[in-house]
C-alpha cells in the first residue's frame, strides 16, 4: 500500500503530528510520501499531481479547507482521502490528532467504509471549474447589489436582485449556503442547493433541485463584473450578461470513513460546537 500525506503546515506547526503520523506508518513497513512542502527530510516528497499518482490512499492533516485543496486532484484519479482534523469544526475529516492508531489500523486491517461525494462544475471564460462544496456568483469591490437570472433546464427559476447567488452541493449545504440561511442535505441525497445571497425581494428562498439538472446562472444589469468563487477561492471574472452553466460532475470525491460513523452524530455534534461564542484557540 502506497500512502500520501499531505500536511497544512499552518494547522500542523512544525509538522509535529505529521511526524508522529509518519513514523506510525514506518514502524508498520507501509511506503509513504509527503507533500513538498515538509521540511523535515528522509522522506520523498512530490508535487500535489504527483503525490496523487503515488498514492493508493493520501492522508490529510488540516482544516476542511485543507481537504478543498486536495479532494478535487483526487478525485480526477479515484484516490480516496482520509483527514485527520487540525482545525476549528472539520465536517469533513473524521479523525482526531489523537486517533492516529485508529487511523492506520483501520487502513492497514481495511476497517473503513469509502463514502462518495457528488461533485460540480461551471463553464466560465472557456473554463472547467471543479467544486466540492459550491460555486458562488458574487458582486465585486462595487457595493452595489447585482441582478441574476437562474434557469433550471431552461425554464426560469427566479431573477434575484442580491448579493449574490450560491449553487451548492449536499456537502457544501453545511458551509457558506448554511449560513445564509440554506437546508442542510443529507450526503446521499441526490440535490443541488440555489441559494441568493440577501435577496432584495420576499419571495426568494433557497430552492433544491435534482442534480441531474443544469442551472443556468445570467449576470446582467451590473455596473460592474462579477466574480465567480469556487469553494472559497475567487477563480475568474463574469462579464455583464454572461451565461454560467452549472451541473453535477461525472467525477466523484472519495471519503475513508469509520465504519460506525454517523452522519447526523456528527452533524449535532458540529453544530453545537459552531454555536460557541469564542473559538478555540
Amino acid at each position: 500500500m502506497n500512502i500520501g500525506i499531505y500536511a497544512n503546515e499552518t494547522r500542523d506547526i512544525n509538522f509535529v503530528v505529521t511526524d508522529k503520523l509518519l513514523f506510525l506508518l514506518n514502524s508498520h513497513n507501509v511506503n509513504c510520501a509527503l507533500f513538498e512542502n515538509y521540511n523535515h527530510g528522509g522522506v520523498k516528497l512530490y508535487n500535489l499531481v504527483d503525490l496523487v499518482k503515488f498514492s493508493d490512499i493520501i492522508i490529510v492533516l488540516g482544516g476542511d479547507g485543507t481537504i478543498l485543496n486536495v479532494i478535487k486532484e483526487c478525485a480526477k484519479d479515484n484516490v480516496p482521502v482520509a483527514g485527520i482534523n487540525l482545525g476549528h469544526l472539520g465536517f469533513l475529516l473524521d479523525y482526531g490528532s489523537n486517533e492516529l492508531d485508529k487511523l492506520i489500523e483501520c487502513l492497514i486491517n481495511k476497517t473503513y467504509k469509502v463514502e462518495k461525494r457528488s461533485l460540480i462544475e461551471v463553464e466560465c471564460n472557456n473554463n472547467t471549474y471543479l467544486a466540492l462544496n459550491d460555486i458562488v456568483v458574487a458582486k465585486g469591490e462595487n457595493t452595489k447589489l447585482i441582478n441574476v437570472t437562474a434557469n433550471v433546464d431552461n425554464m426560469l427559476l427566479d431573477n434575484y436582485f442580491c448579493d449574490g447567488v450560491i449553487v451548492s452541493t449536499p456537502t457544501g449545504s453545511t458551509a457558506y449556503s448554511m449560513s445564509v440561511g440554506g437546508p442542510i442535505l443529507a450526503p446521499n441525497v441526490d440535490g443541488i442547493i440555489i441559494n441568493p445571497i440577501s435577496s432584495h425581494s420576499l419571495h426568494s428562498r433557497p430552492v433544491v433541485v435534482s442534480d441531474k439538472s443544469t442551472v443556468m446562472l445570467e449576470c446582467s444589469k451590473l455596473t460592474s463584473d462579477c466574480q465567480l468563487v469556487v469553494d472559497g477561492i475567487l477563480v475568474d471574472k463574469i462579464k455583464n450578461n454572461q451565461k454560467l452553466n452549472i451541473y453535477k460532475s461525472k467525477l466523484n470525491a472519495s471519503f475513508i470513513r469509520m465504519n460506525n460513523s454517523n452522519f447526523y452524530e456528527i452533524l449535532l455534534k458540529k453544530l453545537n460546537k459552531w454555536s460557541v461564542t469564542e473559538r478555540e484557540e
